[in-house]
């Protein structure tokens, strides 16, 4: 339901004049202009307790298509390139990252990478109530005697799977999606694949870490599903 690479930036102090010179070299392709709020989550801890606060942050400007497929969102020190529904092959979805990057790396001129993420987010519906999760998903929980014999009404599993190399790590999330008439039992399968803290991505090494990165989630997507499952729906090979 979507795909993304996102990209933050160490720099200079930022210019919010850099937002409307992005926007005069890609309105023809992204004509609608859009500002979205930043909600910023702050955790305090003490001695005695732990206290958590939300604050607004600095916007975002998003830049939409006219029939609002995909988006480009530049916020400071910030850039992300987001496709929706219908999403086209890697080979389409590739290049628009690149020619994004390379405009706002004439802009706003980053000294380097703070963190670098391709994300894909899967909507999988299942046509039934009655099933087990195992049917279907390679990757869920394991549930002891005698809990694993009840239905499970939702789930949510986040792992953090770090890479045999020092390029990055894959945050792999499954977790059940509201339920409609239409579609009684639907999974969020979110495959987020970013550089580790220590990592060091260059801004010329962009191409082959993205490259490298979309891989990673192919073979991990493909990973997580079981045959039954691959015969429910089509599969369209990303």
């Amino acid at each position: 339901i979507e795909a993304l690479c996102e990209f933050q930036f160490t720099g200079e102090a930022w210019d919010w004049t850099i937002p409307g010179l992005i926007y005069q070299e890609i309105q023809q392709e992204f004509p609608i202009k859009r500002q979205a709020p930043t909600i910023e989550f702050e955790i305090q801890t003490s001695a005695s307790a732990i206290n958590q606060r939300t604050k607004g942050g600095p916007g975002k400007m998003q830049f939409v298509r006219a029939d609002e497929t995909a988006l480009v969102q530049v916020g400071p020190h910030l850039l992300a390139i987001n496709h929706l529904r219908p999403y086209p092959h890697w080979s389409s979805f590739k290049p628009l990252i690149l020619r994004m990057f390379e405009v706002y790396r004439r802009v706003a001129v980053p000294t380097g990478f703070k963190r670098v993420g391709v994300r894909y987010v899967n909507q999988i519906d299942i046509p039934s109530l009655e099933f087990d999760l195992a049917t279907y998903f390679e990757f869920g929980p394991r549930l002891p005697e005698p809990l694993c014999n009840h239905q499970m009404s939702s789930i949510f599993l986040r792992v953090d799977l770090m890479n045999e190399s020092e390029v990055g790590h894959l945050l792999l999330t499954l977790g059940s999606a509201p339920q409609t008439l239409e579609k009684p039992a639907s999974f969020i399968l979110d495959l987020d694949f970013v550089t580790n803290p220590t990592g060091d991505v260059s801004l010329d090494s962009v191409e082959d870490w993205i490259e490298g990165a979309h891989e990673r989630i192919e073979t991990a997507f493909e990973s997580c599903l079981t045959n039954e499952l691959r015969q429910i729906f089509d599969e369209v090979e990303s």
